[in-house]
This record gives structure tokens, C-alpha cells and sequence, in this order.
């Protein structure tokens, strides 16, 4: 049985690959990080799957931490986990990112004291985690409470784990991740019981984000046709030959067209379109409204974009970009892209020479 073990509960994403009938790991990637997960956690399991020449529809179970944990993070886990296994049609198991933090230390330790820092709340999510495979209660409390939930002695693990003992507590303390890591915990989720229904996300506390009074960022999202008039008026702000709202209708409508607005408070500042052709992709057009400009929006828009092309497995995108348009040229260096050439007298003006474009590529 190939098992897929994904966490995105804290401040890493982790994922493994685990061979049960070898009861051996074949590949893993595990990278701290406090954001990005929904990014971070497709590119790390393709990666896996390189590495070992294995297909996805190889996997027969995909283990997953459903929290408590980061209010965002644990859903990037077990959204990536629920649409894979629907189209794979296999099995989802999920359990708690505290056993999962547990689970290779349970032969060593049969019961383990399982603190995490609850953001920053000041409390801690804690639970005593035993070597069985049933979930253990798990509550959300000061970290002075956690005294009394174990006998002396017990080990204790995790995040919270200072701020227990601080508080008077004589646990063991034991030297470990202050996360998940998924190859640690894939051959205990071998022998997990098989899932009667898709693990849903396990919240102890409210999310405490709040919306920032100063301006919010960019946002990313598709276009479709409907939004032929808004590209059209985003196009004409920015070229001396604009495209018409019924070139766009008609663009958006053509298979392996891709198009994305970026937005600021609400309001669409930019767009970019892409012709996707087999296994590669061309930009047919980037802009960002002149005033607007500077605030990381072409940024967002080709990051936004690039992340789904890796998705579906795109491995090229290409562009071509006047030899005079410095911001842009630079724009594209920052995200990876290298000219592979020049073409001659390939923008053309009514008002003076010809400009030659310089084109580039970045390697999905």
C-alpha cells in the first residue's frame, strides 16, 4: 500500500511518501514556514513523486492532520487531501496534528504529554496521547492547567512545552519537532482503522485574525468572459493598441485560455492572459493600471499564475517583453525567467521606429 502523508497544521508543510508492504520511506520534503502552505504543499508532493518515478493513482491512502492547529493551514491540508482523493478515488485518513506529532515516539513512550502554543492566545492546545490508535481528548487551556493532566515524570513534547514546565509542572522533557513531520508519523498512519468518511478540520478556539485597517493586499482570481468589458478598459490604460472587450470575450472563450484580475480593495487594477498549448504556456498579455503600479501586483498575478500552471503540470512559460521596458525585464528576472532571445523590430508604433522584443522563459 503507497501511503501520501500531508501536514499543514503549524509552522511547516511536510509531506512523505511511505511504501507499507516495505515498510520503507521512498521520498519526503518537510519546510518551515509561518505562511504560503496552499503554494508550498502541491509543489513539495509533486517533487516527491519525481523523485521516485511513482504515478499518483498509485496511492491507496492519503493520512492527513485535521488540527488543532493554524485556523488557514490545517484547511490547506485537508482541502489538497479531500480533492486528490477524489480523483484518485482512494482512501483519507486523518488524525490530529498532536498524535501525529506523537506518533514516532509512542513505542519509545506509550504516553506522551502533547503541548502546542495556540498562536497567540497564551493558552495551549494539550493532550495526553497513549500508543492505541483511538484520539485522545484534547483541550485548549492555560498552560498551568496541563500540571495536573499527567502523572510526574511523564514525557513532554512540543511547542508549549516551556511554559508548562514554567509553571511548576515535573515532566520528562523530550527533544522533538515542534511539528508534525509527515515521514515521521506515515507508518503509523499504516495501521490507522480505514475512514468510514473524509476527516474534517478539528477547531478548539475561534480564529483570531482580523482584518488590518490600512489597505488590504492584492488578490488573484480567475476571469472568465464575462469580464471581457474589465480587461478591455485595463488594456486600453495601458497599451497605445488596445484589445476590445469582444477580443477578450472571444480570447476567454478559446480552449487553454487562462486569465486572472488581480485586485486591490476591491477594485480590478490588472490582469494578465495565457494560451496554455500541451505541456507549455505563453503570456498573450500582463498589465497593471499606471497608477497602480509598484504595489506587487504583476508580481501577484504571475505567481498566482504560475502556481496553477505546476499544477497542471505545465513545464514552460514564455513571453516576449520590449528590449526598453526595464521594470518589466527586471519584474520577470525576479521571478526566473532567462532570455533565450531577441526578435527584431517586433513592436510596432505609429509614432516612431519599430522596438525588438527580448524573449524569455521560466522553467515550471
Amino acid at each position: 500500500m503507497l501511503v501520501l502523508a500531508l501536514d499543514t497544521c503549524f509552522a511547516a508543510c511536510s509531506v512523505a511518501l511511505y511504501d507499507a508492504a516495505e515498510q520503507r520511506l521512498l521520498a519526503s520534503e518537510c519546510v518551515a514556514m509561518e505562511r504560503g502552505h496552499a503554494e508550498t504543499l502541491p509543489q513539495l508532493v509533486a517533487e516527491c513523486f519525481e523523485r521516485t518515478s511513482l504515478s499518483p493513482t498509485q496511492i491507496k491512502r492519503i493520512a492527513v492532520t485535521r488540527g488543532p492547529g493554524s485556523f488557514t493551514g490545517l484547511r490547506v491540508g485537508l482541502a489538497f487531501a479531500h480533492g486528490m482523493a477524489t480523483g484518485l478515488e482512494c482512501e483519507v485518513v486523518g488524525l490530529s496534528s498532536l498524535r501525529a506529532m506523537a506518533a514516532p515516539y509512542l513505542d519509545a513512550y506509550p504516553r506522551l504529554l502533547v503541548v502546542q502554543q495556540a498562536g497567540a492566545t497564551g493558552q495551549v492546545f494539550a493532550s495526553v496521547v497513549t500508543a492505541d490508535t483511538a484520539e485522545s481528548d484534547i483541550q485548549f487551556v492555560p498552560p498551568e492547567q496541563c500540571v495536573a493532566m499527567a502523572e510526574p515524570g511523564t514525557a513532554i513534547m512540543g511547542s508549549g512545552m516551556q511554559a508548562v514546565l514554567s509553571a511548576g509542572a515535573t515532566f520528562r522533557p523530550l527533544s522533538a519537532p515542534a511539528f508534525p513531520v509527515a515521514a515521521a508519523f506515515a507508518p503509523y498512519a499504516v495501521i490507522l482503522p480505514p475512514a468510514l468518511h473524509l476527516p474534517q478540520p478539528l477547531y478548539l478556539r475561534e480564529p483570531d485574525a482580523k482584518p488590518s485597517a490600512k489597505t488590504l493586499g492584492p488578490e488573484v482570481q480567475l476571469a472568465t468572459a464575462a469580464e471581457a468589458e474589465t480587461f478591455a478598459k485595463l488594456h486600453a490604460a495601458s497599451f497605445d493598441k488596445p484589445w476590445t472587450a469582444a477580443d477578450f470575450a472571444q480570447f476567454l472563450t478559446l480552449p487553454g485560455n487562462l486569465a486572472w484580475l488581480v485586485l486591490l480593495d476591491g477594485h480590478p487594477r490588472g490582469l494578465l492572459q495565457i494560451q496554455v498549448a500541451h505541456d507549455e504556456a505563453e503570456i498573450l498579455t500582463i498589465a497593471v493600471e499606471p497608477r497602480w503600479r509598484g504595489r506587487g501586483l504583476a508580481r501577484a498575478l504571475l505567481q498566482s499564475a504560475c502556481n496553477m500552471l505546476r499544477v497542471r503540470s505545465i513545464l514552460r512559460l514564455h513571453l516576449e517583453v520590449a528590449v526598453d521596458n526595464a521594470a518589466a525585464i527586471h519584474l520577470y528576472d525576479r521571478q526566473g525567467f532567462k532570455t533565450t532571445g531577441r526578435r527584431k523590430a517586433y513592436y510596432k508604433t505609429s509614432t516612431g521606429p519599430a522596438t525588438d522584443a527580448v524573449t524569455m522563459t521560466l522553467a515550471l
